[in-house]
């Protein structure tokens, strides 16, 4: 592994790691505290731009705060995919993989987690889900009950999901929410460009108490993303700090059992 200095409570190690699947073997991006115990786990499932930069350096700074992070590549049986992806090839990258093999491969990867004692506190942990990615976050939880504890989605995909793959309709993140109990946190550009307000408000009054729900009025979909011309450092601070509030309320605080 790689060291990675930074800010924070601890510093991290990182490597991309094989996880051999119940179908197939594919790599995940692996960030954890460079110290000893069995800290926090979060699974992040990303959404159809792949595990971009950003993506990686979020999992790095969540480490720093004390949780091992896994970001499974649900994109690895594609080949010569370009590094970060337009939306076109996301698009393209949607019909071919199919939904119910990222879901098992999100499953694997669970499972995967669990297979560390030493540094990995299996009964605390959480899912990260971004766009699509919410809807793979709500269904595992449904099916993790007791592993579980929390979700965070950023910018979900509410809206109906139509395949070319002949999938012709995959459950939405909508008919997920009520699948499962543990608290959500979702933070939300104000664009309006990945969900309609007919369709976060349905997302809020699903969720109900369980739930808090962040919409930054001015920032557009991507400003989390350094990379990306809409960032916007002040809400990207500010998003990280209710993450990590969230999560330290769930799962009893980075620190080590």
């Amino acid at each position: 592994m790689s060291l990675q200095k930074g800010e924070g409570r601890y510093e991290v190690m990182y490597q991309t790691c094989s996880v051999v699947g119940r179908a197939d073997e594919f790599d995940a991006w692996v960030t954890r505290p460079d110290h000893a115990g069995r800290f926090p786990a979060l699974l992040v499932c990303h959404d159809f731009t792949g595990v971009t930069p950003h993506i990686k350096e979020l999992a790095r700074v969540f480490s720093r705060m004390g949780y091992a992070t896994f970001v499974p590549n649900l994109f690895y049986r594609i080949k010569d995919l370009p590094f970060v992806l337009t939306e076109a090839e996301s698009h393209r990258v949607a019909d071919l993989v199919p939904d119910g093999r990222m879901r098992a491969d999100l499953e694997d990867t669970l499972l995967y987690m669990q297979s560390f004692p030493t540094s990995v506190d299996a009964s605390r942990m959480a899912i990260l889900g971004f766009g699509e990615g919410a809807r793979w976050a709500h269904a595992l939880a449904a099916e993790f009950p007791l592993e579980i504890r929390a979700i965070t989605t950023v910018h979900p995909s509410l809206g109906a999901v139509t395949r070319g793959n002949g999938e012709a309709r995959v459950p939405t993140v909508l008919e997920h929410v009520n699948d499962s109990t543990v608290p959500v946190l979702s933070i939300m550009a104000g664009d309006g460009e990945v969900s309609s307000d007919e369709e976060i408000q349905e997302y809020k009054d699903k969720l109900g108490m369980r739930a808090s729900l962040f919409t930054y009025k001015n920032a557009k979909q991507g400003f989390l993303d350094e990379q990306n011309p809409v960032y916007d450092e002040s809400s990207l601070q500010d998003a990280y700090v209710r993450m990590l509030d969230f999560l330290d309320t769930c799962l009893g605080g980075g620190k080590p059992a």
